[in-house]
Order: structure tokens, then sequence, then C-alpha cells
């Protein structure tokens, strides 16, 4: 089957586009937390400065004093500094380092004086001025500590999406398996109904969206079902309508036949006999015709599809019975089967004798003439007839169950026999099956019947 799936195409829009939304949301959320981050980070910095500044000139008037650390002394924490992942240096307008913390380097963290953030050297720093002197103090924070902090926040929340989305993904593709039951349920429904089944589809537990879809194909069943039996009932009653006709005109041809035969030997009596033969035979065809055109318009009418055990064995054998009371053909056919005696199988007995009989009566009629017909009663039911004869090409052999196709033979014959054994073997929930050259044979031409369970279904 050729084309797109709807419930495919939607799981893959629907979970890609989720996922890309998600994806999309956690970028923006992620630029939020970097912005937000910074500040908060700046913030410290900048209290840093701002608490650690005058400590820091209480410690540069002691050591000018004489009081507390030795004169020239650097690397002074204060105590009351929590600030793990920072440093500062203080510093005069010329650059000199007046003091630092105990981490930071002895170099300048930044030339630049100019109070406020700054970054620089892979540092984010913060330079606050003291009031009335000219000393500054720079706080700095390496920057890589501010990076691998954020990469640790964006692994933690985006690790959860690794599970999330493909988790997202498979509740979209079940949640449109689900809905997509009811669907997948119509088209069984309709690829397992029968062609006489043209009943009217159940829409009541589909989606409303659904409901008029299935609307439109009751009303187009409802108008479909009355065409057919439009159809069939006018083959059915113009083919009984004319059976009685033939079968007068019939019934007088060969009258006029015998009234020739005893008017003499001249030779306008043997013409005369030759053109009523000719009508005779015409007539006698024209009968065939119509009586299969009645069988095939029985049969599509479903008036064929009733259900019963059926023994194949003795109705095989019952037809090839009475095919060997007509003359010349009581050792044309052959039977084989296995030494059971019952092999049954549910169908319609008048259906299933139709169908072997028009199985025999296409190999008597289009097989080798005088050839041997072989009936064989496989253990599962199957029947099949095998004529001799020459091979069928495929493309003739499909086209054969078609109403009013022939094959190569010049014989006289309708075209519709193999017709009726399909339609009457596709009611009865079965096959016609059509071999040529024959299973097991270099040549002839074998039919067989099939059952359900022979399908595979």
């Amino acid at each position: 089957m050729t084309g797109w799936s709807l419930r495919s195409r939607l799981g893959w829009k629907l979970g890609s586009s989720l996922g890309l939304l998600w994806l999309a949301g956690t970028a923006l959320a992620m630029a939020g937390a970097w912005h937000q981050t910074t500040n908060v980070l700046d913030s410290s910095l900048q209290e840093a400065a701002e608490r650690l500044l005058p400590l820091a000139l209480e410690t540069i008037d002691n050591r000018k004093k004489g009081v507390g650390a030795p004169a020239g002394e650097i690397g002074y924490q204060p105590a009351n500094s929590n600030h793990e992942d920072i440093f500062y240096q203080v510093r005069d307008n010329e650059g000199n380092i007046l003091l630092r913390s105990h981490d930071a380097p002895r170099q300048l963290l930044n030339r630049t004086l100019e109070p406020g953030f700054a970054s620089a050297n892979g540092l984010r720093l913060f330079t606050e001025k003291a009031i009335g002197q000219e000393l500054y103090i720079q706080v700095a924070e390496d920057l890589n500590n501010r990076k691998s902090a954020f990469l640790e926040t964006t692994t933690a929340f985006l690790a959860p999406l690794v599970i999330l989305i493909p988790l997202a993904w498979i509740i979209v593709v079940l949640t449109l398996e689900r809905l997509g039951k009811p669907l997948e349920d119509l088209g069984k429904e309709l690829h397992v109904r029968g062609g006489n089944n043209l009943s009217a589809i159940d829409g009541t537990a589909l989606p409303i969206e659904i409901q008029p879809i299935v609307q439109d194909i009751n009303r187009l069943l409802d108008r479909l079902a009355q065409a057919l039996n439009t159809a069939h009932s006018f083959a059915a009653n113009s083919s009984h309508e004319l059976r009685t006709p033939l079968a007068a005109a019939l019934a007088q041809a060969q009258l006029i036949g015998q009234d020739l035969t005893s008017l003499g030997q001249d030779l306008t009596s043997l013409r005369a006999r030759v053109r009523v033969n000719k009508l005779i035979v015409a007539l006698g065809r024209l009968n065939g015709i119509v009586g299969k055109l009645l069988q095939l318009a029985r049969t599509g009418s479903g008036a064929t599809l009733n259900s019963f055990p059926v023994n194949v064995v003795r109705v095989v054998e019952f037809i090839v019975a009475e095919f060997r009371r007509r003359e010349g053909l009581a050792d044309r056919f052959h039977i084989e089967k296995s030494d059971r005696t019952e092999i049954v199988v549910q169908a319609d007995l008048d259906a299933l004798g139709i169908a072997i009989a028009n199985l025999i009566e296409n190999a008597l009629a289009h097989g080798q003439p005088d050839g041997l017909v072989v009936i064989r009663i496989g253990p599962d039911a199957s029947i099949s007839v095998v004529s001799e004869g020459d091979v069928v090409s495929s493309d003739v052999l499909e086209r054969l169950p078609a109403p009013f196709v022939r094959g190569i033979s010049s014989s006289d014959g309708s075209g519709l026999g193999l017709s009726i054994v399909k339609s009457i073997m596709t009611g009865m929930g079965g096959a016609l099956q059509l071999f040529s050259p024959a299973r097991c044979h270099t040549g002839g031409f074998e039919a067989a019947l099939v059952w359900k369970s022979q399908l595979g279904e």
C-alpha cells in the first residue's frame, strides 16, 4: 500500500514541535538564568567591596600607626569576609598595591581605576573609591568560576529533558495510537466485508469529526445496494421470462425439422433442414446462456449465502454421476480422494453444486476432446477440476473469471461459468484459483475451490 500515514506524520510533527518548543524554552530560560546569575554575582561583588573597603582603610591606618600587622605586610584577609571565590586589592591612584587578599595576585587586577563594573583578563571586577581619599578597592572574581557554576546549573536543568523529551514523544505516539484505533477498526471492518455485505456501518464509537464521513459511506452503500438489487432483479427476471419462449421456440424448430425430414430428399428440403439444424443449435446455445445468466443473477444477489455442514465427497460423487449419464461421458471422469468418506465444510449445498457443475462443464467444453477430467478432493475440503489441453497464458488466465471472457478454445461457451463460480465462492467466504499448467502437470488447466482456512484468514 502506497501513500503516507496520518498517524506517523502527526507523531513526528507533534513530537518534533514539542521537543523544539522545549529546547527553545530551555534556551530562553538559560539566557534569563545567566542574566539573573550575573546580576546576583555582580551584586555580591559590589556588596563585598562596600564591606571590605572600611576594614581595609582601618587596617592601613593601623599600619601607619604601627598597630596590628607589620608595615608593608600584604596578604591580609579580614576575619569577617565570607567570600571565598572572590579576592581584592587596595591601591592608590599611582597603582601601588597597599593591601590584598591572601589569594589575590601580586600584579594589578586592572590598570583602569574607573569606579563600577568591568571585565578584564578573564576577571569580573568592581572598583570602589574611598570617600575623600585617593584609595581604591578592586574586588574580582574569575569568570571561569561563573561559567563552571552556570554549566553545572544548566546540566542539572537539562538532564531531566533527556528523559522527558523521549517520554513525551512516546506519550504522543501512544495517544495517537489510541485515537487512531477507531479508524483502524473501521478500515478492518470494511476490508473483511464481502461483496454482498452492504449493510450500514455503525459509527457511534467514532469521533464526531469522522462520523460525517461514515454517514456519507452509509449513503453510498445504500445507493450501491439499490443499484445492485435493481441489476440482479432485472437479470433474474429477464432470464426467467426468456426461458419459456426460448424453450417453445426450440421445440417448434425441432418439430419443423421432423416435418422437413418427412417431405423427401430434394435439394430444397435438404437446405431447409440444414438451416433448421443451425437454428436448433443457436436456440440451444441461447437457452444455455439464459440459464447461466439466471445462475449469475441468483448467486450475485446473495440468495446462495446460506451456510450448513456439507459433505463435499457426496456432492462431488453425485454431480459426477449425473454427468456420466450423459451420452459419451461415462468414461471421461476420474475422482481422486483420500480414504475418508466424509469431508465436511460450511457451505450452501445448492451453490456448491452449481460451482462444481460449472467447473466440470468448463473442463468438458474447453479441454482436450475425449480427454480425461480429474476431480481431486483434498483433506482440507478443497476441490480441483483438472482437464487436459494447451497451456493458457498468464494474462488470459487472470481475465478468465470476468463475465463473458473466454480462453483460446474454439468450442462454444457463454464465458459465464467461471464468473458464476467466483461469485459463489466469494459469497461463501472462499475463492476460485486457476492454474495453467495444472499443478503437478506440464500442461492442462486446473480450477480449484478453496476455503478460508486455506487462504490464511
